[in-house]
Parts: structure tokens; sequence; C-alpha cells
């Protein structure tokens, strides 16, 4: 998991997205929305929060929770 205030890059993310994945399946929900929280966080950052890839993400996360 990365660390609180870690700066992440486009790379890191596509990692974190992986290793959220793999929670997943592994069913640790949790430690999953943890991750993608974090990527959502920096998308909107980085992309802007009308990016397409932020909304992905942002409706990703959102049927997370729903589950």
């Amino acid at each position: 998991m990365v660390q609180e205030g870690a700066a992440l890059g486009a790379e890191k993310v596509k990692q974190l997205d992986a290793d959220a994945e793999k929670l997943l399946e592994a069913g640790k929900d949790a430690e999953a929305i943890a991750i993608v929280e974090q990527i959502l966080a920096w998308k909107e950052a980085n992309l802007g929060p009308e990016h397409p890839e932020t909304a992905r993400e942002s409706l990703g996360n959102r049927g997370l929770r729903a589950d």
C-alpha cells in the first residue's frame, strides 16, 4: 500500500490498479477500496475531475462500496 502523502506517478497508479484488482479477487474488499481511493485522488488532481478516466474510477469506486 502507498504511504500517506507519497507522490504517485502514472506507472505507480497502473501498478496500484493491478494490486487492487488482485485484492478484490482475493476477497479483500476493504484493502482494495483504500487503494482505489488513492488512485481516484491522483486522477482528480492530475487529470481533473471531468476527465473520462477520473469518472470511470469514481464510478468503479461507487460500485465497490455498493457491494
